[in-house]
C-alpha cells in the first residue's frame, strides 16, 4: 500500500471549478472523497491560516 494519503488531486483555475467538481464527483464514487485531494472534500482542514505549510505534509498517509 503507497504511503500517501491521496490518491487522486485536483488543481485548477477557478474558471474551472464547475467541470473539476462533475469530476471529482464521479470519481468519489469510484475512490471515495478521502482519496481525493479537493478543497470542498476536506473544508474544514483547508481553512487553515498555515495551510501551505501543513499540506506537504498532510500527503503522506496518518
Amino acid at each position: 500500500m503507497s504511503d500517501k494519503r491521496f490518491r487522486i488531486a485536483f488543481s485548477f483555475a477557478g474558471e474551472k471549478r464547475d467541470f473539476v467538481s462533475k469530476v471529482a464527483a464521479l470519481l468519489a464514487v469510484r475512490f471515495g472523497e478521502a482519496a481525493i485531494l479537493f478543497d470542498k472534500y476536506h473544508e474544514a482542514e483547508f481553512a487553515r491560516y498555515d495551510l501551505g505549510i501543513r499540506l506537504p505534509n498532510s500527503t503522506a498517509r496518518k
